[in-house]
């Protein structure tokens, strides 16, 4: 992780929180009250540096939920290619009053749109800047939940993949697999506590990480070496462990979700393991779920 970053930020977040209710002093500039995104799109070109963050700051919400195309055409690409990281920073002058609904939106649509951006020659570096500093608590929360070293663009990536699935389970599961795949790449520093801590951060539901896991299967897995087969086993015990340490009723209803979610959706699909195989000295909640169920005829896969 890169600590000159965070300094940074965590230094201009102390100098805009000393400010107080000191309101931002910004030059004057060209824009009246009434002035519309469209007539900013239209003139771009025409403003300087001070007047475009201005118009950010002040119209923060009005800008991430405008257009999306002519969000990131007509704002976003032209502010990064005039001005650089000045989207970015205009997020320490709103980080106490901005919208975390805002920032979950501004972050799906720079997902959704990352092929566009780089085509743009728009950097990772200043998409990843962009997510960091609008979602730096949850940035702090993935940093914090691990013991290993990650990096910017890692932690970018994981924020981008949380917010960019829809509710179904289909983007869930891709979720999963996609969180899963950067544990792997950080064999073997990543063990079953921080895999814990980082589904713990990502996913709201138990039974997100439990279908999502159950789900990501590979099939290849024998022919792949040695390091990669440890941590695929270590995100199994991790599911397995904080299924365990669930209340009771929060693991059946979990595992009662994940059996209907399975034959409606991936009958044709092997799931990662049988449950039937793990210990019950380790895990006998889960194994007491697993036959409550049973006896209500409700076959676990």
């Amino acid at each position: 992780m890169d600590n000159n970053f965070w300094g940074k930020i965590s230094k201009e977040h102390d100098e805009i929180q000393a400010l107080g209710s000191k309101p931002v002093d910004f030059p004057q500039n060209s824009f009246s009250d009434d002035y519309s995104i469209i007539n900013l799109i239209k003139n771009f070109n025409n403003y300087n540096r001070n007047d475009i963050q201005k118009f950010i700051v002040n119209y923060f919400t009005d800008i991430v939920h405008y257009k999306e195309d002519e969000f990131i055409d007509g704002i976003l690409i032209p502010s990064i290619k005039r001005f650089g990281n000045l989207f970015a920073d205009c997020s320490k002058y709103i980080s106490s009053t901005i919208n975390k609904y805002d920032i979950i939106y501004l972050t799906k649509v720079i997902s959704k749109n990352i092929d566009k951006l780089r085509n743009n020659k728009i950097s990772d570096e200043n998409i990843f800047n962009i997510v960091l500093c609008y979602n730096r608590n949850l940035a702090e929360k993935i940093l914090s939940s691990i013991r290993c070293d990650i990096s910017n663009d890692d932690i970018s990536r994981l924020i981008m993949n949380k917010y960019s699935t829809e509710e179904d389970m289909d983007s869930i599961v891709r979720s999963i697999m996609f969180v899963n795949n950067i544990i792997c790449d950080h064999r073997p520093m990543m063990d079953v506590r921080d895999i814990i801590s980082l589904y713990h951060v990502l996913y709201d539901h138990m039974t997100d990480v439990l279908v999502g896991v159950m789900h990501d299967v590979d099939i290849n897995i024998r022919s792949k070496d040695s390091e990669y087969q440890e941590m695929y086993g270590r995100c199994t015990l991790a599911l397995l462990d904080y299924l365990e340490m669930q209340r009771y009723d929060v693991i059946l209803k979990s595992m009662e979700n994940y059996v209907q979610i399975h034959y409606e959706h991936y009958a044709q699909y092997p799931v990662r393991f049988n449950i039937l195989t793990i210990s019950r000295s380790d895990y006998p909640r889960i194994l007491n779920a697993y036959y409550q169920l049973q006896q209500m005829n409700i076959i676990v896969p």
